[in-house]
């Protein structure tokens, strides 16, 4: 229950993946936060609700009037590591992952739809059920921070030119505050997990059926559709190493 940025690292490494973050935002961004000089208070570098003003002219990475608060969420949905957890807030779109598969080579990754005839018919699909708790709005739209948690919805937070977040209901959380918090050095969310979905995966794909707005093709829109994507995968500098890369989605089924 832990974001892939938090998975396999000490808590010294936090601080060097948190620097490699910030520094990879600032280039795609196009200039560095003014606002915080500390590299490493995963609870203020995410509060900066600084608005990119202009994009034109292909200078940017990232699309005019996004928050430079959702870049690293924003930047999950698109393969790298992150500190934040996929969640959505619709069920077919729950039921649809819980019934697919990821199969990744490298930077490379489609879903597979998963089989019966394959499991056995007592193969189960699973759906985690969390709790944020109360939580505060901030200036940043759908951003918002509580006791234990921050959520942010990327279908507010960030321009709908960035398909694949709005065509998957895309909701991310993330731990209030990692770094002064001894006792969540891995930035598990598990504590906020209120229940488990068990489902047959026979029922579950008998539900999900195979309508086309719960196809791969609408919940991973290619490139030649999704401008944001697009824009991701052609800027020049590689993220870190540390961060992984943006994903290159093929068809699946």
């Amino acid at each position: 229950m832990a974001a892939t940025g938090f998975r396999g690292l000490s808590v010294r490494a936090h601080a060097t993946f948190a620097h490699q973050m910030r520094s990879y935002i600032d280039d795609l961004y196009g200039s560095s936060c003014t606002c915080d000089p500390e590299f490493s208070k995963f609870s203020r570098t995410h509060l900066c609700a600084e608005q990119l003003k202009s994009s034109a002219g292909g200078g940017h990475a990232i699309v005019s009037g996004t928050y430079r608060a959702t870049v690293e969420p924003l930047l999950q949905h698109y393969g790298l590591k992150t500190r934040w957890l996929d969640v959505v807030d619709n069920i077919w779109v729950a039921l649809w992952f819980a019934c697919h598969a990821q199969i990744t080579v490298g930077r490379y990754a489609h879903h597979s739809r998963r089989s019966v005839g394959q499991e056995g018919t007592a193969a189960k699909a699973y759906v985690y059920v969390f709790e944020t708790g109360e939580t505060d709005s901030t200036s940043i739209p759908g951003y918002q921070v509580g006791e234990k948690t921050r959520l942010v919805d990327l279908r507010y937070s960030v321009p709908s030119i960035y398909l694949r977040p709005h065509a998957q209901h895309g909701v991310l959380i993330a731990p209030r505050q990692i770094d002064s918090d001894p006792t969540n050095s891995q930035g598990s969310l598990k504590p906020r997990v209120s229940g488990v979905i068990e489902i047959n995966l026979a029922d579950a794909l008998d539900w999900l059926n195979t309508g086309g707005m719960t196809s791969g093709y609408v919940l991973f829109p290619p490139a030649t559709r999704d401008e944001g994507y697009r824009r991701l995968l052609d800027w020049p500098q590689a993220p870190p190493i540390g961060l992984g890369s943006i994903t290159y989605y093929g068809p699946g089924n």
